[in-house]
């Protein structure tokens, strides 16, 4: 059996986590190429450019705008495809910025503290409560949250203070949270071994 190939839009020497996880769950990683992927990874970085949700920017850093042009052509060219993406915390976001959705640019109460992730518990729905229960402790390093939810998606996970974790569709699934390094009371490995075989309708 050939062991399908996931694209990651992501820095190589950022995504080390992203790559154990991958591999972990028997798939190749690829940076070069997403032509020749079977799935589509949309990696943490910067932020959304709020321009492209018709907002200025009210807190936004770490702004790339070439990343964000091409992350969303690599979206519809997997959907159009009918081949899975997985969504990684700015990955969320840049998938609601694609079906339309909107951003808060600026809470703190979802930040890593010292250079480590927080934790905290979420309720689950659909396909992740499928897979782990009412509901889940989860890590956040993130200061931008989902305003509006795009159209077209569901949610898959919701903070005790509202806060989107999750989303999904045909093909689709996005998490605010790192499964990539998430141990312990929440195994994030499982997301990686189910995603390419579901499509989280």
């Amino acid at each position: 059996m050939i062991s399908p190939t996931v694209f990651l839009s992501g820095k190589r020497e950022k995504c080390s986590r992203y790559i154990s996880a991958f591999c972990r769950a028997g798939f190749n990683v690829s940076f070069e190429s997403p032509l020749s992927a079977d799935a589509l990874c949309l990696c943490g970085g910067g932020d959304v450019s709020p321009c492209l949700y018709g907002s200025v920017n009210k807190g936004s850093v770490d702004i790339d705008i070439e990343r964000d042009v091409s992350e969303l052509y690599h979206i519809r060219r997997f959907l159009d495809k009918n081949m899975p993406i997985i969504a990684i915390c700015r990955g969320l976001q840049v998938v609601n910025v694609y079906f339309g959705g909107t951003l808060r640019q600026h809470e703190a109460s979802h930040s890593q503290i010292g250079g480590e992730d927080v934790f905290h518990e979420m309720k689950l729905f659909g396909w992740l409560k499928n897979l782990y229960g009412d509901t889940a402790i989860v890590n956040s390093a993130h200061h931008q949250t989902v305003a509006v939810v795009g159209d077209g998606l569901s949610v898959t996970a919701l903070a005790k203070d509202g806060v989107v974790e999750g989303l999904s569709r045909k093909n689709l699934v996005a998490f605010q949270f790192h499964p990539e390094r998430l141990s312990g009371k929440t195994d994030g490995s499982k997301i990686f071994s189910k995603f390419y075989s579901d499509n989280f309708d």
